[in-house]
């Protein structure tokens, strides 16, 4: 079952997925608990902000999605960005994501534009984001200082 979290429940939900991995992302840096807590609170309590939870049976949290629904910078035009999507080993998270799209599709936006990381299985990801009809949008890179 898919749930949409306010900040509070936000600040909860990750708390509690911390011992299913939620925080043991592979990402350059360390993943600091303290840091996605502050972070997605803050950003679930603005307007643009849409958080939800993806609960098992006994409610117990196994996944976890944030986005944003904001004009593009570039045309003005609404758009859905997700930041994060996760769910615990074996749990599939896509009911998270068609959520955040059914959500962004009544609230008139034009796209979603979702992104992963070349940490976290690049290729299973790239099949995935295929299969749900989503393509290529843009590339990111980094460099480190």
């Amino acid at each position: 079952m898919v749930q949409r979290l306010n900040s509070d429940q936000t600040r909860q939900i990750i708390r509690d997925l911390v011992p299913s991995g939620f925080t043991q992302l592979r990402v350059p840096e360390p993943v600091s608990e303290d840091a996605i807590i502050e972070f997605c609170g803050a950003m679930a309590s603005t307007p643009a902000g849409r958080s939800y939870g993806l609960f098992d049976d006994g409610l117990k949290p196994v996944g976890f999605f944030i986005g944003l629904i904001m004009p593009d910078p570039m045309t003005g035009l609404k758009v859905g960005m997700e930041h994060i999507w996760w769910a615990a080993p074996k749990v599939s998270g896509i009911p998270l994501l068609k959520q955040f799209e059914a959500d962004c599709q009544s609230d008139g936006c034009v796209r979603v534009i979702c992104g992963f990381s070349d940490f976290v299985a690049a290729k299973s990801m790239r099949r995935l984001y295929r299969r749900l009809g989503y393509g290529k949008f843009s590339t990111s890179v980094t460099k480190e200082l």
